[in-house]
C-alpha cells in the first residue's frame, strides 16, 4: 500500500539465452537463470537482492541459504529478507493469446448526442 520511491528501486541483471531473439522483440524463454542458464518461462524466480542476480527458485536453498552468499558473485546476504521473489506481469487483454476483434460498434450517448444538436459540435 506504500507509494513507490525511487530509492526503493532496486538494479536488476538478467541473464540472456538468446540475444538475436531479445534484439527482434523477445519471446517465451529469452531470459535465464543465472546459475542454471534453464530459461525462466513459468518458473519461480527470485531475485538475490545485494547482487541484482535472478535465479530460480528451487535452487535458493542449494546454492544460496547454506552460506547465505549470491552463488555468482559471492556477496554476503543479510538474511532471508535479501532473497525477493519476482511476480509474474499480468496480461493484458490487447495482447493476450493473439486476439483479434471481429466487430466494431460505435457507442452513443444521450449527452453526446445531445451537444451535436445543440450546435456545438457539427452534425454525426
Amino acid at each position: 500500500g506504500k507509494k513507490l520511491r525511487v530509492k526503493d528501486l532496486l538494479p536488476v541483471k538478467f541473464e540472456v539465452t538468446d540475444q538475436k531473439m531479445l534484439d527482434e522483440g523477445g519471446g517465451r524463454g529469452v531470459y535465464c537463470c543465472a546459475v542454471s542458464k534453464h530459461p525462466i518461462t513459468h518458473q519461480q524466480a527470485v531475485l538475490i537482492k545485494p547482487s541484482g542476480i535472478v535465479m530460480l527458485e528451487r535452487l535458493v536453498e542449494d546454492c544460496v541459504l547454506k552460506d547465505l552468499r549470491c552463488p555468482i558473485t559471492n556477496a554476503k546476504l543479510k538474511g532471508k529478507e535479501d532473497i525477493l521473489k519476482l511476480k509474474q506481469g499480468g496480461t493484458g487483454f490487447a495482447a493476450h493469446n493473439e486476439v483479434e476483434a471481429k466487430s466494431f460498434s460505435m457507442i452513443r450517448s444521450w449527452s453526446a448526442d445531445a451537444r451535436t444538436q445543440s450546435g456545438h459540435l457539427p452534425r454525426a
